[in-house]
């Protein structure tokens, strides 16, 4: 004699039958707490280059902290909402981290845009150093960076979306932040430690302590003029050596954010 039917339970529409399986991230905007639409560029993304079902599994941003988990529904040829599932919305991050580094050659900087924002950093500047070309930062120049960096924010699954500026020149960037760092803010400016000795007679190194807007400032292939030295020096930057050895402009920013996202992400 059979014994009774197992009882057939429906999985959940966020459950995927492979966990494996990436969900893909877009950017939209809620409309409703059961709807988001996608943006006009994510939704061309989502059905005509990885052509995706209606019904897929997806996620949705809005950029600055909230996220939400639901299915496609495509509404038209090149537009799409998600009916949400659930959704969530992260706090901001636990601290201010910037990067402002000297204009690299475009494939370079293209490069290592996402590691920046895979590290954490929630402002990259980008301003020209006095011994660089004038013609690294143009308008199409910084939507494409910002391009680059939404992309890497939905890869590495952040809920808040880093801003990309850029400065004519690093006297231009240090004018827009305040004259002198705050109790809870720590400057660093990262440089060959020849060219950091020459600009002071204090020591290399960083105070302790935690912090709430860690900022960096890194040069670009030619690195600081001597008065870039002293005008950040004047601003309350405290030098710091990234060691003996000579890196390479990218190497260094690199470098520079994870110490920027270690002081950051520090325990408080």
């Amino acid at each position: 004699m059979p014994g009774p039917a197992k009882r057939s339970e429906e999985p959940h529409p966020m459950t995927p039958q492979n966990p494996t399986r990436h969900v893909f991230r877009f950017f939209g905007s809620r409309v409703t707490d059961s709807l988001w639409r996608l943006d006009d560029a994510e939704a061309h993304h989502a059905l005509k280059v990885l052509r995706l079902p209606p019904g897929e599994a997806v996620e949705v941003m809005d950029g600055m902290g909230a996220v939400a988990r639901g299915t496609l529904k495509p509404t038209g040829k090149e537009s799409a909402d998600v009916d949400v599932i659930e959704s969530r919305t992260e706090p901001a991050e636990p601290a201010g981290l910037e990067l402002a580094m000297g204009a690299l050659k475009p494939g370079d900087l293209d490069d290592i845009l996402p590691a920046l924002v895979e590290l954490g950093m929630t402002r990259i500047s980008i301003f020209i150093n006095e011994q660089s070309g004038k013609s690294r930062v143009a308008e199409k120049s910084l939507d494409r960076w910002q391009r680059i960096v939404d992309a890497s924010v939905k890869q590495s699954k952040r809920a808040w979306r880093p801003e990309v500026t850029a400065f004519s020149s690093l006297e231009e960037w240090l004018r827009a932040l305040p004259p002198q760092p705050s109790a809870d803010e720590i400057r660093w400016i990262f440089a060959e430690p020849s060219l950091l000795a020459a600009a002071t007679t204090g020591p290399l190194g960083t105070p302790p302590g935690k912090f709430f807007m860690v900022r960096g400032l890194v040069g670009s292939e030619k690195g600081f003029s001597p008065s870039e030295v002293r005008a950040a020096l004047d601003a309350g930057f405290f030098p710091v050596s990234l060691g003996p050895h000579v890196l390479r402009a990218r190497t260094a920013a690199i470098a520079a954010a994870t110490m920027l996202a270690m002081a950051g992400h520090a325990p408080r």
